[in-house]
């Protein structure tokens, strides 16, 4: 194990202490700042450190467990799947055994909540960080997608911005690991420009047609609060991901929290700003 890693790795297990101790004395506010506070420390490090593959897909499953025990303890942050804290403390093992060379088994069902089946398999990551595999060996295509920019008329005022992206079946539950797009810094008036390639979906392209729906939510850090704050949200139906197919698509903002189930959406602004992202489909 690097000096790097093995530093990353003891400061982690300290927040995610800190979360959990938080979390069981009921402490919701301090828990809350601390799981977000663990979320943010990986997601901010993870470009920065030599990973295999099966560190990365790990990685991102303790950000999915660490985002979803949060929605739990604050519920008006989202209506997708929660874990308790009796499934949060088992990340316990996996920190123990993050970086030892070994395969790490998760001990959370990321797609809503409870231990995983004992068959659970792990899918590699890909190089740029960015895998949600369907699980099931069967892919049937992928989607690309390319998030070029965002329209918000204080687009300069946000810290550590970034836009995860999320797969919800139409029942509004999330079925594939969210991820997210690198920090962006390139702010100019009205927009928050990412030009990034963030993900290659690898799915069955069957599901989009019957209802999966692709989530965008704009995401940034609050230094008053100490934490990760969802500030508008979008999505993108089959329809519209049928006639994008790599052609930019400007997609209307809706205020938060976001809505999984795309009941009672309220636009974020009249003004025409919106979210600019094309994706392509791969049979």
């Amino acid at each position: 194990m690097s000096a790097e890693k093995l530093s990353c790795k003891r400061q982690w297990k300290s927040i995610f202490k800190l979360a959990v101790e938080a979390d069981t004395w009921g402490q919701k506010m301090e828990a809350s700042e601390e799981y977000e506070k663990l979320e943010r420390k990986i997601v901010n490090t993870m470009s920065e450190l030599s990973l295999t593959p099966d560190e990365k897909v790990l990685l991102n499953q303790i950000v999915s467990a660490v985002q979803s025990r949060n929605r739990e303890i604050q519920p008006e942050q989202s209506d997708g799947p929660e874990v308790s804290l009796a499934e949060v403390k088992k990340l316990d093992v996996v920190f123990k055994n993050l970086f030892e060379g070994g395969p790490v088994d998760f001990p959370i069902n990321l797609s809503g909540g409870g231990s995983a089946p004992m068959d659970t398999v792990r899918q590699p990551a890909r190089d740029d960080g960015f895998s949600v595999e369907n699980g099931s060996g069967d892919s049937g295509g992928s989607l690309d997608i390319y998030i070029d920019k965002i329209g918000l008329k204080d687009a300069q005022s946000y810290i550590d911005a970034h836009i995860t992206v999320s797969v919800v079946d139409k029942t509004g539950s999330q079925v594939l690991e969210s991820q997210d797009t690198p920090n962006s810094s390139r702010m100019k008036p009205n927009y928050v420009t990412f030009e990034h390639n963030c993900a290659k979906i690898t799915t069955d392209i069957d599901s989009f047609e019957k209802g999966s729906v692709l989530f965008f939510e704009f995401k940034h850090y609050k230094p008053k609060s100490k934490k990760v704050s969802t500030r508008c949200f979008t999505f993108m139906e089959w329809d519209e991901i049928v006639k994008s197919n790599n052609n930019m698509t400007c997609l209307e903002l809706y205020k938060k929290p976001t809505q999984l189930k795309r009941t009672n959406l309220n636009l974020h602004t009249i003004k025409k700003l919106f979210l600019h992202v094309s994706v392509g489909i791969n049979r």
